[in-house]
């Protein structure tokens, strides 16, 4: 590999940890403002607003549970590929934890 080809490869390494680093900055940022917002609607909210608004977001979190798993559930189906009830056969060898079907 030349130099100049080797230069770039590192520049693109630098530049991408620089990208992931100001993403994680930023997504930490974006939940601290969150729980911030949170805090603040707790307290001026009357109790039974917030209990609502409350129940509301965990139903459509439960829906969007179920939906991802009716999606995941048809592609199984439509590939052919069988959810097995047997061992995990992805499990790391010796965690039995994990695995109590795997013998090794």
């Amino acid at each position: 590999m030349s130099a100049i080809a080797e230069e770039i490869a590192a520049a693109k390494t630098a530049h991408d940890r620089k990208l992931k680093r100001l993403r994680e900055k930023a997504h930490r940022q974006e939940e601290r403002l969150d729980a911030r917002v949170l805090q603040l609607l707790r307290g001026r909210l009357r109790p039974d607003v917030l209990e609502a608004i409350s129940a509301e977001a965990l139903q459509q979190l439960e829906s969007e549970v179920a939906v991802r798993s009716r999606r995941a559930r048809e592609a199984r189906q439509a590939s052919g590929v069988a959810r097995s009830s047997g061992p995990n056969m992805m499990a790391v060898p010796g965690d039995r934890a994990a695995n109590p079907g795997w013998t090794s």
